[in-house]
């Protein structure tokens, strides 16, 4: 069962005047929260060699693109990509605390841009990537956590990666290693 929740991201400005912090512009992200799916083993390489070359079934998972549930014990590498992430690679990045920002195909390439350009900012921990089939032009994943855009916004986004990074269930280092835009 899905739930969906706001969640209040406050940034705090310094204030130039008093010398302290003061409360500045909020923003509120809209986002669905899936409940966590067990992970009692990790997917061999070779039974996601399976299930990508579609001879076997894929594991069922609660959401599309997936939050949580069965995955490989080796994850995708950090960055932006051209091709579609594999939902088995993708979650264990999720588990280890990755952003992914994904987008449809027919997203204009100039939106694509802004989206690459964003995630060129973070050191770490995130992943822009097409994939086909979505319901929304961008959506962006954490563990158990989606958030659905009709239209790429930075400010959204960043709040999104902001609030979200490291909340995975398991340890692990993902640098920005990949950057297939340039």
């Amino acid at each position: 069962m899905m739930r969906t929740a706001i969640a209040g991201f406050v940034l705090l400005l310094a204030s130039a005047c008093s010398g302290g912090a003061t409360d500045g512009p909020t923003t509120i992200l809209e986002v669905d929260t899936f409940p966590e799916q067990a992970v009692d083993v990790h997917l061999s390489e070779s039974a996601v060699r399976q299930i990508i070359n579609s001879e076997i079934a894929a594991p069922e998972y609660n959401s599309d693109p997936p939050t949580s549930g069965a995955h490989s014990a080796k994850a995708a590498a950090c960055g932006i990509l051209r091709q579609p992430v594999p939902d088995a690679y993708q979650l264990h990045d999720l588990a280890i605390g990755v952003i992914v920002f994904q987008y449809a195909p027919s997203l204009e390439a100039v939106d694509v841009e802004r989206i690459e350009e964003l995630a060129r900012s973070f050191e770490d921990r995130i992943i822009v990537a097409p994939r086909p089939g979505m319901d929304a032009p961008v959506i962006a994943t954490a563990w158990t956590t989606m958030m659905r855009l009709s239209a790429v916004d930075e400010e959204l986004l960043r709040a999104f990666y902001d609030q979200y990074v490291g909340s995975g269930r398991e340890t692990g280092e993902c640098p920005f290693d990949v950057d297939e835009g340039l």
